[in-house]
């Protein structure tokens, strides 16, 4: 059916958004995010008018569309780190010192059983695999940068070790989300989609260094009243990144 449908005549180019998108989904390199948004948000009776009605507001939206405005919002915070937030962080690290150790270590455990499974899973496509298996290795590198960072002891907070915490966290938040949604899609599911336990320990990690998780998300899971899955669909919508 894909075949068909690419392969059919389009003069007027109502098709080619589409034809697009849906290439983007099959080989695992999904279009833009920041551009599907604002077309998923098309008013309902543009819809209702018809596939050349959307086709025109699909070609306003665009060309408006200046992807430069929508990556600054997921660039890590580059401004210098406050003396209150690294004593703030300084603190978090000699609370939770161990917790964050403890929950890295199984993490990256975690993270290298999936990523053997990623590497030897021969159905697929190989540009999904090689970006998968990069973001894999990006988690890697971004925990034993968080370990390496934990004080040498819990006596008493270290400043310096909060202000590489607060300046790893920034970096983490802003890569995480964007791109663990992208291999959490429905589309991946069927192929290699990033375990739940992964996407609950990094969240977790992120919390115990002070990054903001949804009190109901807690709640649900810890009642029993929201199944992890559906926790880590919460987890994962998008957050703003520009804040300590």
């Amino acid at each position: 059916m894909w075949e068909t449908f690419a392969a059919l005549h389009d003069p007027t180019g109502i098709w080619t958004f589409w034809r697009d998108w849906y290439r983007g989904m099959l080989t695992g390199a999904p279009m833009d995010w920041d551009l599907q948004q604002p077309m998923a948000l098309i008013k309902d009776e543009i819809w209702k008018a018809g596939p050349e009605d959307v086709a025109k507001e699909i070609e306003r939206i665009r060309k408006t569309f200046n992807p430069k405005d929508h990556k600054e919002k997921n660039q890590p915070n580059k401004d210098p780190v406050t003396a209150g937030a690294a004593e703030t962080m300084a603190k978090r690290l000699q609370m939770n010192r161990d917790a964050i150790s403890l929950t890295s270590a199984s993490l990256l455990e975690q993270i290298a059983e999936f990523r053997e499974k990623v590497r030897g899973n021969n159905y697929l496509d190989a540009d999904f695999r090689d970006q998968l298996l990069s973001f894999l290795d990006q988690l890697t590198a971004d925990f034993h940068s968080l370990i390496g960072t934990l004080p040498a002891s819990t006596k008493t907070p270290d400043t310096k070790a909060g202000e590489n915490a607060v300046r790893w966290l920034r970096d983490f938040k802003a890569h995480f989300f964007k791109e663990a949604v992208a291999y959490t899609a429905p589309e991946n599911v069927a192929t290699a989609t990033i375990p739940t336990g992964i996407i609950l320990g990094c969240t977790a990690v992120g919390s115990l260094v002070g990054m903001p998780v949804a009190g109901t998300v807690v709640g649900g899971l810890l009642t029993g009243q929201l199944k992890p899955g559906k926790a880590a669909d919460e987890l994962l919508q998008p957050k703003s990144t520009g804040n300590d």
